[in-house]
């Protein structure tokens, strides 16, 4: 029932603050971490095992927040990022979800642990069906919703980057030479260089 609760105390916040002023919410489901459950109401409804199940029942309650945000009138200027923080949990089999065709999952410095989906969302400022096939990282979060928003950036220097005009499928000359530190905890096992074309 964790996923409905998380669900219904962010919708019981835009309730809230809707039409008052801008508002942040950081919904981080405890679900598909393991031990995964899934509530009665999504047991054995998907094709995917138990973990599937869970992701349906995650899928079903952003769906939740997404009308309540239309109810209000708000969704269009509301920017929704959905991902993860690191790849599967390959050790856990088909509890721990799955990286495809890449190497690796959670704990490697493989592709596999470190890229993961992001999907975003915001009428207002995003076009519909945008795809980036850039790299970029969740440290470039906060620079972009600063962005976005209007709000200040930290005095102390941030690693991350604001890539709003990416998203808006503009050309980004400061990602020409950026480059990625793998790391696991305090040994770098690799650097990589990212060039556009």
């Amino acid at each position: 029932l964790f996923t409905k609760r998380f669900t219904d105390f962010a919708i019981d916040f835009v309730e809230e603050k809707a039409g008052k002023n801008q508002f942040f919410i950081y919904l981080a489901h405890p679900m598909p971490h393991i031990p995964i459950f899934a509530s009665e109401k999504f047991e054995g409804t998907s094709k995917g095992s138990n973990y599937g199940d869970v992701i349906q029942e995650i899928d079903h309650n952003v769906g939740r927040l997404v009308d309540k945000l239309k109810e209000k009138n708000i969704f269009d200027n509301t920017i929704i990022i959905y991902t993860s923080d690191n790849g599967p949990w390959l050790a856990y089999g088909n509890h721990g979800g799955t990286s495809g065709e890449l190497r690796g999952g959670k704990f490697d410095v493989f592709e596999g642990g470190y890229r993961v989906p992001c999907v975003m969302s915001w009428p207002n400022g995003i076009a519909p069906n945008t795809q980036i096939d850039q790299l970029v990282s969740t440290i470039d979060l906060m620079p972009t919703i600063c962005a976005a928003t209007g709000a200040k950036l930290p005095t102390n220097k941030i690693d991350g980057v604001n890539v709003l005009e990416l998203l808006q499928n503009k050309y980004m000359s400061k990602l020409e030479e950026r480059f990625f530190y793998y790391h696991k905890e305090h040994t770098l096992f690799g650097v990589r260089q990212v060039h556009i074309m």
